[in-house]
């Protein structure tokens, strides 16, 4: 016979995750995980989960005030096997997802995850022409915006055009070096953002060569200000384009560290 899990342990597991996915949904933490669409589903389920939890550890409460025997359990399954208390013991380990968010939320995917991912810049639809890029001077952009018009965009209408992007730095490898920066320009980082389709699992990387500026740590956040700079691959969904710098600003992680 297979030993069951307690109806306490049960109860504490389901109080826990369900206080854990509240306290992310109530405050910016979840958008380290998830998309910002996903918080109305991650509310209703740590609620269900709180609610589930509650009233399991109040049927407990009441059974052993009203002297409810508890399942039996097979204890010749510790002795011949060590199953028992090893199936309580893997369900107290359900618990250790639930503190790391309520004691010590992990951040979001940054330079780690980036340099062991592809930039990925999907082309756009064949049968749609890309707008007009609107006025500004410096124009702001996201970095997969950019990208896009920089790796598939034959009319090259970034030229000319001085562009601020906001993004994090990932260290170029020395085995990725890029070939035919000009002699004398820096280019020992990429900046890069993420992007969700759902949750942080299914990540994409964006990246973009930071020309002509000096070497930074892997995760600082900055604003760049400059342009669009020929020489970089095209027409390739994992290429990575140029861009010389001409300013640069260090700036917080935004709320929202995906694009």
């Amino acid at each position: 016979m297979v030993a069951v899990v307690k109806r306490d342990v049960q109860a504490v597991v389901l109080i826990f995750l369900g206080s854990a996915l509240l306290r992310i949904s109530f405050t910016d933490i979840y958008l380290r995980y998830v998309k910002d669409g996903m918080r109305p589903f991650l509310l209703a389920t740590g609620a269900i989960l709180l609610v589930l939890g509650g009233w399991a550890l109040w049927d407990v409460i009441r059974g052993r005030h009203d002297h409810e025997p508890e399942p039996d359990f097979d204890e010749g399954a510790e002795t011949h096997d060590g199953h028992g208390h090893g199936q309580m013991r893997i369900a107290w380990l359900l618990l250790l997802p639930a503190f790391s968010i309520l004691l010590i939320a992990p951040p979001a995917l940054g330079a780690y995850s980036a340099e062991r991912e592809n930039s990925t810049v999907l082309a756009p639809k064949t049968d749609v022409a890309l707008d007009p890029l609107p006025a500004g001077n410096p124009l702001t952009m996201s970095l997969n915006d950019f990208a896009v018009r920089a790796v598939w965009d034959d009319q090259r209408s970034l030229a000319g055009r001085e562009i601020a992007m906001t993004g994090f730095v990932t260290a170029v490898p020395k085995d990725e070096a890029p070939v035919g920066v000009p002699s004398g320009q820096s280019a020992t980082w990429w900046l890069t953002r993420l992007s969700l389709t759902c949750c942080a699992a299914d990540a994409n990387a964006t990246k973009i060569l930071a020309v002509g500026t000096k070497p930074l740590a892997p995760n600082t956040w900055v604003r760049v200000t400059g342009t669009w700079m020929p020489g970089g691959p095209t027409a390739d969904a994992n290429a990575i384009p140029w861009f010389k710098v001409s300013s640069l600003q260090t700036v917080p992680q935004p709320k929202d560290p995906y694009e």
